[in-house]
């Protein structure tokens, strides 16, 4: 009779641990994804998921591509490093202060992947998700001269989506998902977000292809390759279809104009809206390893990402290059052009893995029917912000993608 009493005690006094532990996940994304103040530097985010580490690091290894995506950081932080203390033999200066920024960014987004990873052990993904929105809905920063220009896109676009597609997804719906992936697209429309709404355009596509795929009950490959480049053949399809609705005048007038502009500019409504490309791909054609964690540009280097930029009838003389891109370090508005930067090669390598084990476990919950529109949507737009988003912006949504979508070693992981 004791040791039933004292049986029920100890089970007693483990759920009472594990409703901590829930609440304790739940305070963490919260904290992870708000864009609190900084404290001496350090982002809330990363003071309260490093602390979590020692109850994340092991479980790295229980999903898949976590330790792989975790060593490649290591690693290119490192490369980072010893390419910074190589920079005066090539006549380019170090700032520490932008080469802690960067570091704290890496670090960021590697401690967020695995607090991500260990609230799954605790909560729901749609609860992560939802809390991780509404974190970012509360906390939007409303001082940018781009959110006063536009407090839609540039400010309540991203947590309002995460936030819906959450609670879509967590009702367990596959109609409600789509339908809500679709008015999110609308409202891009209306708010002038071409890129946005292509991106929740093309996540609707895929969860309507999903519902089909399932119903039919067909078995498909046991690779995720094939879907991989359905995707890609999807994405170019769509990139070109919402090409011809926006010169055609779907999305008004002044889009119209806008898309006309950039594509007489540079030939390329891409190249066209993200002149930092060019200028990124000739800086790699001049020095393909890379410069260094906080090294600084030389007048050469200015001189190379203008011409690059003006390859494609884009004038770089209007103090861009100069006060934003390269005048405290090389800020290249996209995620490959930062990491590429600031930690050589291997930067390039882990936004590659991050793009391969992301859309591979993707497609993998795709083929298994239970990719939720949230999963979908940050898929499309991780790969988009690779190319044209700064990854001091974007490191914090990569890691939520990537901490929702990873697929569990072992059976009794309660996502």
């Amino acid at each position: 009779m004791a040791s039933v009493v004292l049986a029920s005690s100890e089970h007693r006094l483990a759920a009472r641990r594990f409703e901590v532990e829930r609440l304790v996940a739940a305070l963490a994304v919260v904290l992870v994804f708000a864009d609190l103040p900084s404290v001496s530097r350090f982002e809330v985010s990363l003071i309260v998921s490093a602390a979590l580490a020692p109850v994340w690091l092991g479980l790295l290894r229980h999903y898949e591509g976590a330790v792989t995506i975790v060593t490649i950081a290591a690693l290119a932080l490192l490369n980072g490093l010893v390419l910074a203390m190589t920079a005066g033999s090539r006549l380019h200066g170090v700032s520490v202060e932008h080469g802690l920024s960067m570091t704290l960014h890496l670090l960021g987004f590697v401690s967020a992947l695995g607090a991500v990873l260990w609230a799954r052990t605790r909560l729901p993904l749609p609860a992560i998700g939802l809390l991780a929105g509404l974190a970012m809905l509360l906390t939007v920063s409303r001082t940018s001269a781009l959110y006063a220009s536009n407090p839609w896109r540039f400010g309540w676009s991203i947590p309002v989506t995460i936030v819906v597609l959450s609670l879509a997804w967590w009702s367990g719906s596959r109609s409600l998902q789509v339908v809500a992936l679709l008015v999110l697209a609308l409202l891009s429309v209306v708010n002038g977000g071409r890129s946005n709404f292509a991106m929740l355009a093309l996540a609707a596509v895929l969860m309507v292809w999903q519902a089909l795929a399932q119903r039919d009950g067909s078995r498909h490959s046991r690779s995720w390759i094939p879907i991989g480049l359905g995707l890609g053949l999807l994405a170019w399809v769509a990139y070109h279809a919402i090409t011809w609705m926006i010169l055609t005048g779907r999305f008004g007038s002044q889009a119209q104009e806008r898309t006309v502009d950039q594509l007489n500019t540079s030939g390329s409504l891409l190249l066209g809206g993200r002149p930092e490309l060019t200028a990124t791909l000739h800086l790699m054609a001049e020095q393909p390893f890379g410069f260094g964690l906080g090294v600084l540009p030389t007048l050469n280097d200015i001189l190379v990402a203008k011409s690059g930029m003006a390859s494609i009838n884009y004038d770089p003389n209007n103090g861009y290059v100069e006060n934003y891109m390269l005048g405290h370090g090389f800020v290249l508005h996209s995620v490959f052009g930062d990491l590429w930067a600031n930690f050589g090669v291997l930067g390039l390598v882990l936004a590659a893995a991050v793009l391969v084990i992301g859309f591979r476990a993707t497609a993998t919950r795709l083929q298994s029917g239970i990719a939720g529109g949230l999963v979908l949507y940050l898929l499309i737009r991780v790969a988009w912000g690779t190319g044209f988003s700064p990854f001091s912006t974007s490191h914090l949504t990569i890691a939520l993608f990537l901490g929702l979508v990873l697929i569990a070693r072992r059976e009794e992981d309660p996502a």
